[in-house]
C-alpha cells in the first residue's frame, strides 16, 4: 500500500488533469497504481464478500440534496465536499451524480436568487497539505461566499477560535469591499451557546461583533449552509 502523502500526490495531479500514464512516470508507479488511487480506490477488499468503503460514502447526502436542488456541477460539489473535509477523488464523484442529471429534455429548475449585498455566508472547513517531507497535515479554513455573485473568500488559519473568526469575517469584508445585510452561519460554538424555543442563543460578543459592523446573523443550520453553496 502507498504512503498517505504519495496518495495525496497522486491525487493532486489527477485533479491538475494529469494523465495516470504521466503521473506514474512522474511518482515511479505504474499507470494502473495511479488510476486506481487518483479514482479514489473503491474497489473490493481483499476478504472475500466483503466491500471497502467509499470515501464518498459520508458525504452522499450532503450530494443527494445539492443534486435535488438543481446544483449537478460536480467541480461545484467536489469544491464543496472539500470544505468538509472530503479527501477521495473528483471521479467516483462524477460517476455518482452521472445517474442522476436529468434528461435534456427535461424542464430546467429555476434558481433561486438574492440582491447584491444581501446575503452572505460563512463557515469552517478543514484542508489538507504536504510538507516538504511528504506528511499530510490539516489546517482549518474559512470561507465566506457572496450569496448574489457566488464571490468567495477563503482564508488558512491556525485555529478556529472566536478572534480568528472575528478576523477572518473582517478581511472578508474587506475583500468583498463591504458589509451584508444578512449573514448565514451554522451552529458554531463561537457563535451560539444554544437554543430556547427553538431559536438561537446567540454569542454575547458576536451580537455586540454584528451590531457594531452593521450585519445581521441568521441561523440556518448546517444543512442549509450545505443547499446555499
Amino acid at each position: 500500500m502507498l504512503r498517505s502523502g504519495l496518495i495525496l500526490m497522486i491525487r493532486q495531479k489527477a485533479l491538475a488533469g494529469q494523465s495516470p500514464y504521466t503521473i506514474g512516470k512522474e511518482l515511479g508507479i505504474s499507470k494502473n497504481t495511479a488510476k486506481k488511487y487518483a479514482a479514489g480506490d473503491t474497489g473490493q477488499h481483499r476478504l472475500k464478500g466483503r466491500t471497502r468503503p467509499s470515501k464518498l460514502d459520508p458525504f452522499k447526502s450532503i450530494i443527494d440534496e445539492m443534486v435535488q436542488n438543481g446544483i449537478f456541477n460536480c467541480v461545484v460539489i467536489y469544491e464543496h465536499l472539500q470544505n468538509l473535509g472530503y479527501t477521495g477523488g473528483i471521479t467516483i464523484l462524477k460517476d455518482y451524480v452521472k445517474d442522476m442529471r436529468p434528461a435534456r429534455n427535461s424542464p430546467a429548475v429555476r434558481r433561486y436568487e438574492t440582491p447584491p449585498g444581501k446575503q452572505a455566508q460563512m463557515d469552517w472547513g478543514i484542508t489538507h497539505y504536504l510538507d516538504e517531507h511528504g506528511i499530510v497535515h490539516k489546517t482549518p479554513v474559512f470561507v465566506m461566499i457572496m450569496g448574489s455573485s457566488r464571490s468567495k473568500y477563503v482564508e488558512f488559519t491556525k485555529r478556529c477560535d472566536f478572534y480568528s473568526l472575528l478576523r477572518c469575517m473582517v478581511n472578508a469584508f474587506e475583500y468583498f469591499g463591504g458589509v451584508p445585510q444578512v449573514v448565514l452561519t451554522d451552529r458554531m460554538k463561537t457563535v451560539i451557546d444554544g437554543s430556547e424555543a427553538g431559536k438561537p442563543l446567540w454569542n454575547k460578543r458576536f451580537e455586540d461583533f454584528a451590531a457594531d459592523m452593521g450585519f445581521l446573523p441568521k441561523f440556518v443550520g448546517r444543512e442549509g449552509l450545505r443547499l446555499k453553496r
